[in-house]
């Protein structure tokens, strides 16, 4: 039960370190886009390191994984009101915030 407590409680604080991290899309409902391209790459992301650990030779190439995954999310749900571009680097800086975060968290 604590374990899923606590993926519960990091996949929230997840969600709102990538959405305060894109804060500046302004884009409707681009919170809600965040958090569905957040669900559905970060539990995948957890389960990874879960089981093989928390190396950089791992983390480094999940997350560029993800956030290609959540580019492709977040461009084709904005395709007609945002370049893929910006998705893109919204994508990156959600990833890195996420990432930097964890990374502190572990010092």
């Amino acid at each position: 039960m604590t374990d899923a407590l606590h993926a519960i409680a990091w996949e929230w604080v997840n969600i709102a370190l990538e959405i305060a991290a894109v804060s500046w899309i302004r884009l409707p409902r681009f919170p809600l886009a965040v958090a569905a391209a957040n669900l559905a790459t970060h539990p995948l992301f957890m389960v990874a390191v879960g089981r093989w650990g928390r190396s950089p030779a791992l983390v480094l190439p999940l997350e560029a994984a993800i956030a290609l995954a959540e580019w492709g999310i977040l461009a084709a749900i904005y395709r007609r009101r945002a370049s893929p571009w910006t998705m893109l680097t919204a994508s990156i800086v959600m990833n890195a915030s996420s990432y930097g975060t964890g990374v502190l968290l572990a010092l």
